[in-house]
């Protein structure tokens, strides 16, 4: 069973490593190997800063399988000033064994719901072009408004700048 629920900073390990796994497993032979190794070479600073600001900050989930983290999302305020009245899902990982489960959309759904609460009509997603997720972004009825290039690692990439524009009606 899977439970969904705000993170605490006992969860910053696993958060961190969702997050580093999720970035090397998706995006291995898209960005630079230097970058992935980076954010490898670094997890401990991440998890002590983790432990440090999730709880302050509240606005992150996590997906607990057999009292692992598996999957995690992240929210708030867009960070585009182009956009700056909409809400933003700055992450969502699962793990790659655990995807085509739902993990993702509960995540996503819980991330929606805390966006809408929070009176924002309008949410927006990034995804690297190449990431296989875009697909998934569109079946929950995102709509590609934008791309943007964006450079990781060294290297430019193409970020599409997903929409969803009728929080009020999703579930």
């Amino acid at each position: 069973m899977i439970e969904i629920r705000k993170a605490k900073s006992q969860d910053s390990r696993g958060i961190i490593e969702v997050n580093v796994k999720t970035w090397c497993t998706t995006y291995e032979g898209i960005v630079p190997k230097v970058f992935l190794q980076h954010k490898i070479d670094t997890m401990e600073e991440k998890i002590k800063k983790c432990e440090l600001t999730v709880e302050e900050n509240d606005n992150v989930y996590v997906a607990i399988k057999d009292d692992k983290v598996v999957g995690i999302m992240s929210y708030g305020l867009c960070k585009n000033e182009k956009y700056k009245e909409y809400g933003e899902i700055y992450s969502l990982y699962v793990l790659k064994e655990h995807q085509k489960n739902n993990i993702g959309k509960m995540l996503f759904l819980k991330g929606v719901e805390e966006l809408r609460n929070n009176n924002y009509k309008k949410i927006i997603i990034n995804c690297l072009e190449k990431n296989p997720a875009n697909g998934f972004y569109k079946k929950m009825g995102g709509t590609v408004i934008e791309k943007v290039e964006n450079e990781i690692g060294g290297r430019k990439l193409t970020e599409n700048v997903i929409l969803y524009s009728d929080v009020k009606n999703m579930s």
